[in-house]
């Protein structure tokens, strides 16, 4: 409900939507949030795992400064291999004690990140203005081939946002396909298919439907990958580079 609302209000704001483009939106933000929900996930359980191992250390400490009380009768030999374990123990929960402030550091970094949205030079516009959705574009694509992936998803999924109508909304889908390209395939694969299905009028949609021909391809899927490859083997996309590739990768299957 919470997505369905701020698509309405999104669409209010920018004017008169089609239900196709409304329907896109929602789609797109609902899979922002799911992603949002993986990260923020992926950072308690860091957290969890953190926390966990201080709790044992601490319980490890208290055990051995227990054993020291005991062991007055003890020898010389025994009582310096227990201060020697406690000594390591002690530089193991000084690190950890760093793991979590790192932690946290990197924490309060992606927030500020996050907040402050500083535009590229790319993206330089006038005091009060909204950056036009190709100048957003660009900078995502400069933050991609710098391999700067989350900067460059953040502009794509802001451009989205603040321009959901725009004709250039498979080319940023598109560009966060390939900024999950290498850290998450399962993402990029359901952007990529974004493309496909829902933008298949955008010459954007060969290239997607030629990167899931070929993930399939490495995967060892070749019935799925020459359903890609034939798809962008059509006249639709006839004269992209795309288009030509495809017909090599149908002459080289089996």
């Amino acid at each position: 409900m919470r997505v369905r609302a701020a698509v309405l209000l999104v669409a209010g704001l920018t004017g008169c939507a089609t239900s196709g483009a409304i329907k896109r939106l929602e789609t797109q933000m609902a899979m922002n949030q799911r992603e949002q929900e993986r990260r923020d996930s992926a950072h308690a359980a860091t957290l969890r795992s953190i926390l966990m191992s201080q709790q044992s250390l601490m319980d490890s400490l208290k055990n051995t400064e227990r054993a020291i009380s005991l062991a007055k009768g003890e020898s010389s030999a025994d009582l310096l291999e227990i201060r020697r374990s406690m000594s390591v123990l002690q530089e193991r929960l000084d690190q950890s004690n760093r793991q979590l402030s790192e932690f946290y550091a990197d924490l309060d970094a992606r927030q500020s990140a996050l907040q402050a949205q500083v535009p590229s030079d790319s993206m330089a516009v006038a005091p009060g203005t909204v950056p036009s959705a190709q100048q957003m574009i660009q900078a995502g694509n400069s933050q991609l081939n710098q391999g700067a992936y989350g900067t460059a998803r953040e502009a794509f999924q802001q451009m989205l946002v603040t321009h959901p109508l725009s004709s250039l909304v498979p080319d940023a889908l598109y560009g966060i396909a390939e900024s999950y390209a290498a850290s998450n395939p399962d993402s990029a694969d359901a952007y990529y298919r974004e493309v496909a299905t829902n933008h298949a009028e955008s010459m954007r949609a060969a290239s997607a439907m030629y990167k899931l021909g070929t993930r399939a391809q490495r995967a060892g899927d070749l019935a799925a990958a020459r359903r890609w490859f034939e798809r962008v083997h059509t006249t639709t996309y006839r004269g992209t580079d795309e288009y030509a590739l495809a017909g090599e990768r149908l002459r080289a299957l089996p």
